[in-house]
């Protein structure tokens, strides 16, 4: 759910659009939609691919954003999401010595596991978001 939120509010961020009430709404339609999609019997790369379609069609009917926006930012979001996953798997497992089926079991420590790249992915959008209104009012005030 929270990855939803995030993606969707990433969406906006990178849209340089204004947060509103209407894409949290969207982030947690968005994240039932998932873990519906995660329960059907396919690959793992076709989840992928259809939450990410499911982002993108319901982004563009709540926002004013462009459509060739949403698809970029989408992927761009999607890619940032999975690096950061790669790269918390890469420490957790040669940083602390945590197996892969640790990590992926579904327990606290899986649950743990996915909080480390979910406030990556937050900071790096609010820095963004920083960045983009400093430079919008200046980087002198």
């Amino acid at each position: 759910m929270i990855e939803s939120i995030l993606l969707v509010g990433g969406i906006y961020i990178l849209s340089s659009k204004k947060l509103d009430k209407k894409a949290i709404y969207v982030g947690i339609i968005h994240g039932i939609i998932v873990n519906v999609i995660r329960l059907l019997p396919i690959s793992f790369g076709v989840h992928s691919v259809l939450s990410l379609t499911g982002l993108i069609y319901m982004v563009s009917q709540i926002s004013n954003i462009n459509i060739i926006n949403i698809i970029s930012n989408g992927i761009i979001l999607f890619l940032i999401l999975s690096i950061c996953d790669w790269i918390a798997l890469g420490l957790y497992t040669n940083l602390f010595k945590l197996s892969i089926e640790q990590l992926l079991n579904g327990g606290v420590v899986s649950s743990l596991y996915s909080m480390g790249p979910l406030v990556t992915i937050a900071i790096m959008l609010f820095l963004i978001k920083f960045i983009r209104e400093r430079r919008k009012n200046g980087f002198n005030t």
